[in-house]
């Protein structure tokens, strides 16, 4: 994944330190013009070769604490040319750079089917719209280029007013995705139905159901997501809901994110994973470390030292960022760095290398092993959980982190996984998660981080 780590390089420049600055542009130079050309190639195979709709529309919640945005294309906070996760919002500082749902499983031939995105790069994208549950067909793209976001504050008004002669019903409301476009009895979005007749009908006073106080709604699926000519999508319908609330801290500060992945296809998958893959950047990117906290169920980033330097960074006493599995025990957790990796470690290349992160392997099938880097071949105390620190139930009285491993702190990828799920023809499964800040008055702010993930999951 090289020219994608050149891409995201360049687009977070001036974030090294300045006796660096110089030696950092000088070693990319090459490669940041290189990967130009590499876009532009790739931009032309999508729409000649491929004839792939890429979706362009976007979302916002910033009701909270939090200001960020997001594609209905499957990639979270990266636009493909900025990362857009500001916490605290108005700071211009982001602690997540790029986060996306992985899905993999095994057909009933033992074929390993799964998708992915990263950062919107080789055709790595959900298609938007749903998929038709009889013909198997998935919807025009282009109908639904479109996320759907409104607040609450919108909707009671509404309900106060439709009625009213001189009262505009808001875009969101009136078209909102409550049935499939193409068949009204097939319900998308969650609505309000006054008359229980399945339909979406907006004139006589039905409206979105919604959760918290800022809510956006999106529909893709996987159906043509290929990247090579040996990958397999699973053909599934991805329903994505985010949303926030308009509260103080520890509420205000996270923002709420339900997968619910429909099997459209005429496969049964076993051995099926559901993950969040997530590029953590803590303010300046180069100076991270990444952990578990398995009782917690959850997966987070933290700086590397008590001081995050650069114009990017948090300055003193840094945030921590977590992701939060709230509704499937976290199974597994895996984190790399992405800068001279081992040849059995990095970022995936195909459906295979999906299904093993998820599982708990290295990219080359290697078990996840406890202590040191995590990986060693010679080793049999084969784990789960990456960087679990002292709360690993099945390592008890030992402590693992990075800082144990003597680690060198840099940028930082991890994948939190749930899973493993029998997931049958015509069967739907959801994953809940919560993106959660956290700063403190002293230190790297973790301990903050697990107080407030104790009031956000009880």
């Amino acid at each position: 994944m090289q020219d994608n780590k050149a891409f995201k390089s360049e687009n977070k420049n001036c974030l090294r330190k300045k006796n660096n600055l110089f030696k950092f542009i000088k070693m990319k130079a090459k490669i940041y013009f290189s990967t130009l050309i590499f876009l532009v190639c790739t931009i032309a195979n999508v729409y000649s070769q491929n004839a792939r709709y890429q979706p362009q529309s976007k979302g916002k919640i910033n009701i909270g604490n939090i200001n960020t945005s997001f594609s209905c294309s499957g990639m979270l906070f990266f636009d493909g040319l900025n990362f857009i996760f500001e916490v605290p919002k108005g700071s211009n500082i982001h602690t997540v750079f790029a986060s996306s749902l992985d899905i993999a499983g095994r057909d009933q031939n033992n074929q390993i089917r799964a998708s992915n995105t990263r950062y919107g790069q080789q055709n790595d994208f959900y298609e938007s719209g749903p998929i038709d549950s009889i013909t198997k067909i998935p919807s025009d793209p282009r109908i639904w280029d479109h996320v759907w976001c409104i607040e609450k504050s919108k909707i009671e008004s509404f309900i106060i007013n439709f009625n009213n002669p001189s009262y505009i019903i808001p875009n969101e409301i009136l078209t909102w995705p409550g049935n499939d476009v193409s068949n009204n009895n097939i319900k998308l979005a969650p609505f309000n139905d006054l008359n229980s007749n399945g339909i979406y009908e907006p004139r006589i006073g039905e409206y979105p159901l919604i959760k918290g106080d800022q809510y956006c709604f999106f529909v893709n699926n996987d159906f043509n997501q290929l990247t090579n000519s040996q990958d397999k999508s699973l053909g599934v319908e991805i329903q994505t809901e985010i949303f926030a609330f308009n509260q103080v801290a520890p509420l205000g500060d996270a923002l709420f994110i339900d997968y619910t992945i429909i099997n459209r296809s005429n496969n049964t998958y076993t051995d099926f994973y559901m993950g969040q893959w997530s590029d953590l950047d803590i303010g300046n990117f180069l100076d991270d470390f990444i952990g578990t906290d398995v009782g917690r169920d959850m997966i987070f980033g933290y700086n590397g030292d008590n001081d995050d330097e650069g114009i990017s960074g948090y300055g003193i006493n840094p945030p921590a960022q977590g992701i939060i599995f709230l509704n499937h025990p976290l199974s597994k957790s895996f984190a790399f760095a992405p800068t001279n990796p081992p040849p059995a470690i990095g970022d995936t290349e195909n459906d295979e290398q999906i299904h093993n992160l998820l599982s708990g392997k290295w990219s080359d099938g290697t078990p996840l092993t406890y202590g040191g880097s995590g990986y060693d071949p010679a080793s049999s105390n084969i784990c789960s959980f990456t960087y679990p620190s002292n709360t690993d139930p099945a390592f008890l009285g030992q402590t693992w982190s990075e800082e144990t491993a003597s680690n060198f702190p840099q940028d930082r990828r991890v994948i939190g996984s749930a899973g493993p799920f029998v997931l049958p023809i015509g069967g739907r499964i959801k994953l809940s998660l919560a993106y959660l800040y956290a700063r403190g008055t002293s230190g790297n702010s973790v301990a903050e981080l697990k107080a407030a993930a104790d009031i956000i999951n009880p």
